[in-house]
């Protein structure tokens, strides 16, 4: 015992900074503080290992875990150092305390109550638990009152002692401290491990300790009844073998035979399974507004609890959607009247479901969960991990049914200690299971409801969180003006916060030279470095210079067919560079190109060719027979390869000019792609020069494109997104390579394509990033991956962030030019968020985000 006073006593020195001390020398005060507080509770395990030997000795027999217990047990032991199973709280007395008088009030608790003094160990594969006959309660005493910021390193040091994981075989699962700010202010510290307490049991505590506290001060008798917990646990062993459990089962088997969704969808844990921290946002409901919710929910037959539920309920059928939501509730679980006064760890989770329907009012779903409580409630022994296992929820990846759990905690937070006040002061261990945790706290009559949302940093942004106490504040206030309106009439945003949304979100106006045309932008590059490299595939490269003189002789031979602004004319090539020279050709002379895969069946050929009524194909020679067959009669076909090798050769090589002759504009067409149609008919979608031309203005700022650049193009020229491909180096001075259609599906070839160049910038679709990764490609140091054409899931993303300097995720229907939303991943969220979160409109585009109504 003097040994352990001993490191009480280092404790409380070593917190206490002189007058003098700096910032620096307090901090390393308080680590060698906590060192020594670790010391002292493995003293104190060493000590209360040597009372299991002797309690086994004088024939103390152990006896088995709850079932609440069981569970709690097995999940910590999958992360023994995470303290997400530490609850408790603070007691801030403003005052003076008999720290030896509140010590002996603490023991006699203990001596009492079973719950604290409660050993476990694992035996022979089983894990047990053991009630010492007697432990002696340590109250170490840390001083804070000599430092001229003493509360805040009070609280700080709380913090860090409160989050500190227990050794679950290391001897007593609780502990407990004085922090003293000065002589007229202290601080409580309690720490329980939920395998030997509840919230409900913390109430008791306090309580008992309190009045225990006041009778020693006044020399009165102390009544503390005896309880025990081994009591309980014998009952709960009857229950799981009686009738009542297999009628239970079947209530909850048949409640939710058919899963309902999770409600968040991102994985809260990180790559190796280890749970991620948790933050705290609160929302302070004044008194006036808690009675005011109550008093409606009551005119329902209900509480505060099940109005907040039901918002709840509405808030997250909206935004995730589900219609079906699961939200989990802790029940006391106390059914005796004994166990109402025994400390211990008696409470489950229900969870509660709810069927949101848009057509029915707000107070029908407020009777509506009054009864599914009712009936959740007659069945609420039932272990929570029975009715896991009862629907099978393991084999669907998922660990709970609920997502977002609600705890309300209405207890008295005001004691007295010898007639000084003390107040509760809320603990969190900065860790949860449940992705996001709910705490309604009602502690003090005369003072405001706070409502803490607990949530997980992985499964939530903090402006998510943030969102959701402003948006049902919103539909709380229409509900209850307005009892008659419809769930889906209720709004989240208020008026204000909604036009601001739509404003702010889309605040994407920038310049970036309406009236310039694709090529000119090409075509300034060709003036500012001729010689450089432009375009090259597996056997021509061609530089800035070289690319223009054919582009430009190409496009003076099509002026010659007479083709004119948004004429189109159709380009079907094999890929290589005179692919690039047809293109740059066909915008020079004014018209739109229209790409043709070669690889298409000849009727979808022959639809894309009538349908878009070229004035000119242009082709290659081998190609020219296939071509003659779909091509409408009349349609001249252009073949510089073959028949009109010569007189486009004759053509001159300077830049034509369309706008002169043409009066060619920025709203003339640049291109039809042609998509698969919502109905399976070929569509052509028309692109203006404009929209490309915003578009390579604000790819270039967001991926920094310079002439230092290298870009692998893959994708065929007639999917829209071989758009930027071309264009996106061309106007910037780049580079580009341009893999063939073998090549492209062929993860060896294309790995070394990559490492050939060297490329530093990379787009193609996730099932092209995903064949190289399982061809075991491990990425290029200082490459850029643009990623887009589907949906790239948060596996893949993690993958691919390891591989390169940044990866993008863009979105966008052809319709809107290529990409219209653009979000660069973070490499440490890579995997742990929903990268279908598309990310934000680039420049000069508006997006509207509408729900199911619209």
């Amino acid at each position: 015992a003097e040994a352990l006073e001993g490191n009480a006593h280092d404790a409380g020195v070593l917190a206490r900074p002189s007058q003098a001390a700096s910032p620096e020398d307090a901090a390393a005060r308080r680590a060698r503080c906590a060192v020594a507080m670790e010391a002292l509770w493995r003293d104190v395990g060493a000590a209360q290992t040597k009372q299991r030997s002797l309690a086994r000795a004088l024939g103390i027999e152990p006896f088995p875990l709850s079932s609440a217990q069981q569970v709690i047990w097995f999940d910590q032991m999958l992360d023994p150092q995470v303290p997400c199973y530490n609850i408790g709280m603070a007691w801030q007395i403003d005052g003076p305390i008999d720290k030896q008088i509140l010590q002996k009030a603490i023991q006699h608790l203990a001596d009492s109550h079973e719950s604290l003094r409660l050993l476990f160990s694992e035996e022979d594969g089983q894990v047990v638990q053991m009630a010492l006959p007697r432990v002696d309660v340590m109250l170490p005493l840390v001083d804070f009152s000599s430092s001229q910021d003493a509360e805040e390193q009070a609280r700080a040091y709380m913090q860090s002692s409160f989050s500190q994981p227990f050794d679950l075989q290391g001897g007593l699962l609780w502990g407990t401290e004085l922090v003293r700010v000065s002589e007229s202010q202290h601080f409580w510290l309690q720490r329980y491990h939920h395998l030997v307490t509840d919230g409900v049991g913390i109430s008791l505590i306090v309580q008992s300790v309190a009045r225990i506290y006041n009778a020693l001060l006044q020399g009165a008798p102390v009544d503390e009844p005896a309880s025990s917990y081994r009591a309980f646990v014998a009952d709960d062993q009857q229950y799981l073998t009686s009738e009542r459990h297999v009628l239970d089962g079947r209530y909850w088997s048949a409640r939710y035979a058919l899963l309902p969704d999770p409600l968040v969808q991102r994985p809260y844990t990180d790559a190796d399974g280890r749970l991620a921290p948790s933050l705290q946002s609160c929302w302070v409901l004044s008194r006036e507004d808690h009675d005011r919710l109550h008093a409606f929910a009551a005119e329902q037959g209900g509480t505060f609890t099940h109005l907040f539920l039901a918002a709840l309920a509405v808030y997250f059928a909206w935004v995730t959607p589900n219609e079906q939501v699961v939200i989990g509730l802790p029940v006391h679980n106390r059914s005796a009247a004994r166990h109402k006064r025994t400390p211990g760890m008696f409470s489950s989770v229900s969870p509660i479901g709810l069927h949101v329907k848009g057509s029915a009012s707000f107070p029908a779903l407020i009777r509506e969960l009054v009864a599914e409580l009712r009936r959740s409630y007659r069945h609420q022994r039932y272990p929570l991990a029975d009715i896991n296992r009862s629907i099978r929820l393991a084999s669907t990846g998922r660990r709970q049914l609920y997502d977002v759990m609600v705890s309300t905690m209405y207890f008295d937070g005001d004691a007295s200690f010898g007639g000084v006040s003390a107040r509760v002061v809320p603990m969190h261990s900065g860790f949860e299971r449940t992705p996001l945790l709910i705490n309604v706290r009602d502690h003090h009559r005369d003072g405001n409801v706070v409502i803490e949302f607990i949530y997980n940093t992985l499964a939530f942004e903090r402006e998510e969180i943030e969102r959701i106490p402003r948006s049902l504040a919103v539909m709380l206030q229409a509900a209850t003006q307005r009892p008659e309106s419809l769930l889906d009439q209720l709004p989240l945003l208020a008026p204000v916060e909604q036009q601001r949304l739509l404003e702010d979100f889309n605040a994407t106006a920038v310049g970036y030279g309406d009236g310039e045309l694709v090529h000119e932008l090409f075509e300034a590059q060709v003036r500012a470095q001729p010689q450089a490299l432009a375009v090259q595939d597996d056997r021509h490269r061609l530089s800035y210079a070289e690319l223009n003189e054919r582009a430009n002789q190409v496009a003076h031979r099509l002026l010659a067919f007479g083709v004119k602004p948004d004429d189109r004319v159709a380009l079907c090539v094999h890929r290589g560079v005179e692919m690039v020279v047809g293109l740059l050709g066909i915008l020079k002379s004014g018209a739109a190109y229209v790409p043709l895969d070669p690889a298409y069946p000849p009727a979808r050929l022959a639809h894309m060719l009538g349908d878009c009524e070229p004035s000119v194909v242009l082709t290659q020679q081998a190609l020219l027979q296939a071509l003659r067959e779909v091509t409408p009669a009349g349609v001249p076909l252009l073949v510089p390869d073959g028949q009109d090798a010569a007189q486009i050769q004759a053509q001159p090589g300077h830049d034509p000019d369309a706008r002169h002759h043409h009066s060619q504009h920025s709203r003339h067409l640049a291109y039809i792609i042609y998509t698969s149609g919502s109905t399976g008919q070929p569509k052509g979608v028309q692109i203006e020069h404009r929209s490309v031309v915003n578009f390579l203005s604000a790819m270039t700022t967001l991926h920094r494109v310079s002439a230092q650049d290298t870009l692998l193009a893959v994708t065929t020229l007639s999917f829209d997104i071989a758009g930027l491909e071309l264009y996106l180096p061309l106007v910037n001075g780049a580079r580009i390579v341009l893999a063939s259609r073998e090549t492209a599906s062929d993860a060896a070839q294309l790995q070394q394509a990559i490492e050939q160049a060297p490329i530093t910038l990379m787009q193609a679709t996730p099932v092209t990033w995903r064949m190289l990764l399982d061809n075991g490609w491990t990425g290029r140091s200082g490459l850029r991956i643009l990623c887009g054409g589907e949906a790239l899931s948060g596996p893949l993303a993690q993958r691919l962030s390891r591989c390169a300097a940044q990866l993008w995720n863009l979105y966008g229907p052809t319709e809107t030019t290529i990409w219209s939303t653009a979000r660069c991943i973070d490499p440490d969220q890579a995997g742990t968020q929903p990268v279908e979160h598309i990310g934000r409109p680039i420049a000069n585009t508006r997006i509207y985000i509408l729900d199911a109504q619209g």
